[in-house]
């Protein structure tokens, strides 16, 4: 973890972590998360397709969002950032039981602090059955790397806010794979890709109308009732919110307001989606104040 050199960083994030970690003990009782201290500090990060205008705006983040859309042969430079990683590839889930060998492979080559997670955002691509089973598979696989190399890689679960918001009829239990044998989740972190809904003509040019604006709570309450219901950590992978065209401030506000949430409740970590996506333009580029407040929350965590 990169550490900020201001030093109001370490106090307030302890603050938040100390508290919140009572909350968790509290919420789970006997079943406690599978690794990693309860009051571990909360990285702020980002997932981005601009690494040179994020690094020359905003300065080197706490944690970075990788995917893959395949399995690679092995970890590359390309892959790797200045900071630790979140994650994700994909393979076909039929073929995943003979690929063994390839995922074992490719994992031995990882960083050893690196989050990992199967298929980010599964829902509408492959079957929760496919998902649950796949995902032990390469739950197993990593969590034997880490007993082979001293290891601290964590497995995630990523699915998108609909799901743990129950939308459509959805069930985010129909994708938790479970425990193993000796009793452990197999996922060691349940994340979210969550995102205030984008309305109106010009998402794509990166403004909403305001409508159906969405606080940190709604966006990330339902994943941390979940996580303490399956008694895993929780972690956002990607969020987003779009300029609002009625308030020049308001995204810049709810950057702020969404860190601070996700911190004071100890997240394992938190990204902000600076990026084009199938709905809208969620960049930090179009507002200074988006900007400087995403600048300010990685400087004091």
């Amino acid at each position: 973890m990169l550490v900020s050199a201001r030093p109001s960083t370490g106090s307030r994030r302890r603050i938040a972590t100390i508290g919140s970690a009572l909350v968790l003990a509290t919420t789970l009782g006997a079943v406690q998360p599978n690794t990693a201290s309860a009051g571990s500090p909360t990285m702020v990060g980002a997932a981005t397709a601009d690494r040179a205008w994020l690094d020359a705006n905003v300065g080197p983040l706490e944690s970075y969002r990788v995917y893959s859309p395949t399995l690679p042969s092995k970890w590359t430079s390309g892959l790797s950032r200045p900071g630790p990683v979140d994650y994700s590839f994909n393979l076909d889930p039929k073929a995943v039981p003979n690929s063994r060998g390839k995922i074992e492979s490719f994992v031995a080559t990882t960083p050893k602090n690196l989050r990992i997670a199967y298929w980010h955002e599964p829902e509408v691509e492959i079957s929760p059955a496919d998902f649950r089973s796949a995902t032990r598979i390469v739950a197993d696989i990593v969590h034997a790397q880490n007993r082979a190399d001293g290891g601290t890689r964590r497995v995630q679960m990523i699915l998108m806010g609909w799901t743990y918001r129950k939308g459509d009829g959805r069930d985010p239990m129909d994708w938790w794979p479970g425990r193993d044998s000796a009793g452990r989740n197999y996922v060691d972190i349940v994340s979210v890709d969550v995102y205030s809904d984008p309305q109106g003509p010009n998402t794509y040019n990166g403004y909403t109308n305001g409508v159906n604006w969405r606080s940190a709570a709604q966006l990330f309450d339902p994943t941390i009732e979940f996580a303490a219901k399956v008694g895993a950590r929780w972690s956002v992978s990607e969020f987003g919110y779009l300029e609002d065209s009625t308030d020049p401030g308001h995204k810049a506000q709810a950057i702020t307001k969404a860190i601070d949430y996700a911190i004071a409740r100890n997240a394992v970590a938190v990204q902000y989606w600076d990026s084009v996506g199938r709905r809208g333009d969620w960049r930090l580029r179009h507002s200074t104040s988006a900007t400087n407040a995403f600048k300010k929350a990685v400087q004091e965590g």
